[in-house]
């Protein structure tokens, strides 16, 4: 009776493992999300290269804006060194005026 259940168990057990051995992989799915996790790599790389040339884009115009900043306080200390030399000049002209009177 004991040898009975132990060779009914084997049976099963085997028999179990055969089963759950030849099922085929679900391999359409896999398949699949590989192609859509593929597809979006790709999508990503694309994306990452177009923000890599508005980055390079927006570097060039901070640049250039830079630039037209520093001629802009140059001409601005330029103008202003000119207004000092004339109010210096208009004192000068001022002190000799009130000197003839």
């Amino acid at each position: 009776m004991m040898r009975n259940r132990r060779v009914g168990l084997v049976v099963i057990v085997v028999s179990c493992l055969l089963i759950t051995g030849c099922q085929k992989p679900a391999a359409g799915l896999s398949t699949r999300k590989a192609q859509i996790v593929g597809s979006e790599n790709l999508q990503l790389k694309k994306d990452i290269a177009d923000k890599d040339k508005q980055i390079a884009a927006l570097t060039q115009q901070l640049q250039e804006a830079k630039q037209e900043n520093e001629a802009i306080e140059q001409q601005h200390g330029d103008t202003y060194g000119k207004l000092l030399q004339i109010l210096a000049d208009c004192e000068t002209k001022r002190e000799k005026l009130e000197a003839e009177e």
